[in-house]
């Protein structure tokens, strides 16, 4: 984000850290947010908004639970915080968490995409009301590695042995 990085590390909680970066041989610490859980991915989605996907975890031990959306404010730099938060109900793992290649994300469309144990879910981000599932749908196989992307009007899920296209306006197969 310009001068600024982002990352985060973990143990119990997850400090996502603000960093200015100008000068490469002193970085400065402008911010330290803890929250539960850790973000795997974080992802610049819109001027003063930073996408992060992780998991949720207990703060006494650590352990990890299901995944976990959170889009952070970072319009004060010295003070980011945490916008909204969405924990995606019984889901524990996706493909995502190791591959930011595995996301649909497009702040401009409102785009969150991405496999979840064995469905593929789609969210969207308003700053008023936070996360909101668009669609689900489950795969009858294993569809391999899933990528999104949109053309138009419409998005394409595309696996192997697997393409669903949905309508961007109400999202219907």
């Amino acid at each position: 984000d310009g001068s600024i990085a982002y990352f985060c590390t973990f143990r119990n909680v997850d400090p996502l850290f603000a960093v200015d970066v100008s000068d490469p041989t002193a970085p400065k610490v402008l911010s330290a947010l803890k929250i539960s859980g850790f973000s795997e991915y974080l992802h610049p989605w819109s001027s003063g908004r930073l996408f992060g996907f992780g998991r949720e975890a207990d703060e006494e031990t650590g352990w990890s639970e299901q995944l976990k959306l959170v889009m952070f404010n970072t319009e004060d730099k010295t003070n980011v915080m945490a916008k909204h938060t969405a924990l995606v109900d019984d889901c524990w793992y996706s493909e995502a968490l190791y591959d930011h290649k595995a996301f649909f994300i497009d702040g401009a469309k409102n785009i969150i995409g991405f496999v979840g144990d064995d469905d593929y879910y789609i969210y969207s981000y308003d700053d008023a009301e936070g996360f909101r599932k668009m669609c689900t749908f489950s795969f009858d196989t294993w569809p391999g590695s899933v990528r999104g992307f949109w053309i138009g009007e419409n998005a394409y899920i595309v696996g192997q042995n697997l393409v669903q296209v949905l309508s961007l306006d109400g999202w219907d197969r």
